[in-house]
């Protein structure tokens, strides 16, 4: 099994498995089923599901792109109140998509778990939560809840037939996606829709096959766009200046730290759950620069310091309005948490929150 086909969500009723016992028992699986594939692995995490929550859990294997968006809604819909995210950044972003389509009333009863046996595994680094499958299930068992936020991007729709050719016709309806990690455009952008489309690479797993991509993006087929945007710090506003770059290279719209398998490009400050949005502005680096500085302070997350305020900076928004300005501006690719959704312009805002389990140590207070 491939990528899509190779992620698993695992459901169960909040309250205690002995009250719920007998309960949609024709779609309990047997102990054998809850076998998660990833990239050649397996975690056969059956047993303990099956003792932790006994008579009270149901697994589904995702079955194509976008799957996990209507599994999620679907069982939300029907009474289950926690869905786990057992992939990678992909498959946590369409479980957080399903999750935010479910009505309001059943969104405040439910949480969203995570086991990360996917690619990239950015969000569970900025959370914290162990990379290990048993000891991610056990802090799902404890139900230590955090609220964090959650991007929305308003955009122009990929056609319906799917692939990656986005519409020249003039498009009058826009569509949201939501995100729990980043946002970016520019040639963030342009190496998820190469990764994506290459289903070699998809295949691969870590930050090795980005790494790739960013060097060819960066140092040879990417061209830095002309974009112009405003950002607010009230998310209602519309009253903000407006500044065009005529050459960007990447602007990064950061709830959590990480993306591209360890690259920190939120910074050490960016926290999912502060109500705001964290932005890495870069401009046209060069070959030098990218060679020699940007690779590391990316990875440290400071690249503003490496690069320079001419090259980079920094801001903390809650919205943020941008386009591609004339033909330079034209093909300005836009991703979502690791997927290709489309091209400028877009209007990116926080707006909602949903629970989480965090490991022991970073949950709420209250």
């Amino acid at each position: 099994l491939f990528f899509h086909t190779a992620f698993d969500t695992i459901r169960r009723w909040p309250s205690s498995p002995t009250s719920r016992e007998g309960s949609h028992s024709s779609s309990t699986p047997s102990p054998g089923a809850a076998v998660a594939f990833t990239s050649g692995n397996k975690y056969i995490l059956a047993p303990l599901v099956a003792e932790t929550f006994p008579n009270a859990w149901k697994f589904a294997r995702t079955e194509y792109s976008g799957h996990a968006v209507e599994l999620t809604r679907e069982l939300l819909n029907e009474g289950y109140m926690t869905v786990v995210a057992m992939g990678g950044d992909g498959t946590i972003n369409q479980v957080v998509n399903g999750y935010m389509r479910a009505p309001e009333s059943v969104r405040q009863a439910a949480a969203i778990g995570v086991i990360s046996v996917g690619t990239g595994g950015d969000f569970v680094r900025t959370i914290g939560i162990a990379r290990d499958p048993v000891a991610a299930l056990n802090i799902i068992a404890r139900q230590n809840i955090k609220v964090v936020d959650v991007g929305n991007i308003l955009h122009e729709p990929l056609p319906a037939a799917g692939g990656h050719k986005l519409r020249r016709e003039k498009v009058i309806a826009k569509t949201t996606t939501y995100f729990i990690n980043i946002c970016s455009f520019g040639c963030s952008g342009h190496i998820v829709k190469s990764v994506a489309s290459s289903p070699l690479t998809k295949r691969l797993a870590s930050s090795l096959v980005y790494w790739t991509h960013s060097i060819s993006a960066n140092l040879y087929a990417y061209v830095p766009k002309s974009v112009r945007f405003s950002t607010s710090s009230d998310a209602t506003s519309t009253s903000t200046s407006t500044i065009t770059e005529p050459s960007l290279c990447l602007m990064a719209i950061c709830n959590g730290q990480y993306f591209g398998g360890g690259m920190r490009v939120g910074g050490a400050d960016a926290d999912p759950s502060d109500g705001f949005l964290d932005v890495l502005v870069m401009r046209d680096i060069g070959l030098w620069h990218a060679a020699t500085k940007v690779a590391g302070g990316i990875k440290s997350g400071g690249v503003v310091e490496a690069v320079g305020n001419q090259k980079a900076e920094r801001r903390r928004v809650e919205r943020i309005v941008a386009e591609g300005v004339g033909r330079e501006g034209e093909g300005c690719c836009v991703e979502a948490d690791g997927e290709f959704i489309g091209e400028l312009s877009v209007i990116v805002w926080v707006g909602w929150r949903l629970c989480c389990f965090p490991p022991r140590g970073v949950e709420d207070d209250d």
